[in-house]
């Protein structure tokens, strides 16, 4: 097959694969929702041509994935030689009209079909008829493109930082790939033999290294894998009992959001001494205990999950680049000022360990592996964790799809077996939170939803209480 070799570095990463590999399941499914509400209805086709334009400077938009026959390697980006820009943007209006619940309910239903997986994972949704007159875009990819961070750097591409919606000359198409399963599993069998020469000796090249590593220095070697291990140990210990409220887990989700100005949290944070991290997560930890104190049963440490970006300048922003830490949330702590400052002391403790990427390291090898076997391997923590927060930096300065003002940025991101995941997204000066529900597991949403407004509130206040306390004195 001609050009194979070339394509040989467009082979899916380990953890990419697995995203891949675990759309099989509905519990393992990795669909990110993200929700940009508009000022107000743009033109449908300045909203095509955004995202055509788009899709034509970030090649893996117009990227499908492709899967030897046999497991003889990962699978493959190929750029699709039938995409279809209007396949991929659509345009519906709420009948009857709608508020954001509305808007919110349509989100969740949508955010639970797959991508389609013969074709670019990716889908665009412009929903107008909002009873407000704006719209909104409903942006749905898949996991495997890209993580938090990467996606907010790829989106510059198809929002401007002026509202006047100019028709731009295209940039060239990427070049078609009419690459098929079949002659990707003969190509890689053809270099198997070589691939294992190469993997053999790799190993034997590194285990000759940490050899003369520990002949010169046999005291800091077996020091550094003692240490490793220890970080390891401490890195999957169980965390407290989950909770008995939120034990369920099913198939059904429920959307929440929450937007407040960004100087509100910044505030908090200097007067209670922390990052804004840690105020962030210690008014979600606030809302949890209201949560569970209403329904009658109070809650101390929770098992806490975090993605933290490890990021670094020459990675490509169309791969996945973090690493997941767990803590005990210290939701039972009823001062604000206590409960963040030991968040923020458990968070920076568990990203300095050691084995921090150590999922990354076996992602290739576990790739491989049948996905129940996988699941089997990371099943158990995610069942015994109950929350994930994620905090994204996204746009100091409002930006615009086809004319149209953006007025926030809200992700949805898979809960990967978590009873709810929590997405704060910076932009324009406020914060921008979606919240991801396991409607089995939260099954008084309502009342999560006031629950954590009045934790955010409250956190505010404390910041607010304190810089007048600073002013008068």
């Amino acid at each position: 097959m001609a050009g194979l070799d070339r394509l040989a570095d467009r082979e899916l990463a380990g953890m990419e694969a697995i995203f891949v590999k675990g759309d099989a399941e509905i519990r393992t499914r990795s669909t990110v929702m993200a929700m940009f509400p508009l000022g107000h209805p743009p033109e449908f086709d300045a909203v095509v041509a955004a995202f055509d334009r788009a899709s034509r400077i970030v090649r893996r938009l117009r990227q499908r994935v492709v899967a030897p026959v046999v497991p003889v390697s990962r699978p493959y980006w190929i750029v699709d030689p039938d995409f279809d820009v209007r396949y991929h943007v659509r345009h519906l209006r709420i009948p009857g009209g709608g508020d954001r619940r509305a808007l919110l309910d349509f989100a969740q239903s949508l955010g639970q079909v797959p991508v389609d997986p013969a074709r670019p994972l990716w889908e665009a949704t412009l929903v107008d008829g909002l009873d407000d007159g704006t719209a909104a875009v409903l942006l749905k990819f898949h996991h495997a493109i890209t993580d938090g961070q990467g996606g907010t750097q790829l989106l510059k591409t198809l929002f401007t930082d002026h509202p006047e919606a100019v028709p731009e000359e295209m940039p060239p198409a990427p070049a078609v790939e009419d690459v098929t399963p079949l002659e990707i599993t003969r190509q890689r069998l053809g270099h198997l033999p070589l691939a294992l020469v190469g993997t053999g000796a790799g190993a034997v090249r590194g285990a000759v290294s940490t050899a003369v590593r520990g002949l010169r220095s046999p005291r800091a070697t077996v020091s550094g894998v003692v240490e490793y291990a220890q970080s390891l140990r401490r890195t999957l210990a169980p965390g407290p009992e989950p909770s008995p409220a939120l034990r369920r887990r099913g198939v059904k989700r429920h959307y929440l959001t929450l937007q407040l100005p960004f100087d509100d949290i910044r505030r908090a944070a200097k007067a209670v001494g922390g990052s804004v991290n840690d105020v962030y997560i210690a008014a979600l930890l606030g809302g949890l205990a209201r949560y569970h104190q209403r329904l009658g049963v109070p809650v101390g440490d929770i098992p806490f999950a975090m993605p933290v970006s490890v990021r670094r300048p020459e990675d490509p922003l169309d791969v996945n680049r973090f690493a997941g830490i767990r803590i005990a949330g210290p939701a039972g702590v009823a001062d604000v000022a206590e409960r963040a400052r030991l968040t923020g002391l458990r968070v920076r403790a568990a990203r300095e360990e050691r084995a921090i990427e150590a999922l990354s390291a076996v992602a290739p090898v576990a790739s491989l592996l049948p996905m129940w076997v996988t699941e089997a391997l990371l099943g158990g923590q995610q069942s015994a964790t109950d929350v994930q927060a994620s905090n994204i930096p996204g746009w100091p300065e409002p930006v615009y799809l086809a004319g149209a003002q953006m007025t926030g940025s809200f992700s949805f991101a898979p809960l990967a077996g978590t009873a709810m995941m929590i997405v704060m997204t910076s932009y324009a000066g406020s914060c921008c939170m979606g919240v991801n529900v396991d409607a089995d597991a939260v099954t008084e949403p309502e009342l999560l939803e006031e629950s954590l407004r009045q934790a955010v509130l409250e956190v505010v206040d404390v910041g607010r209480e304190r810089t007048r306390e600073r002013t008068q004195s």
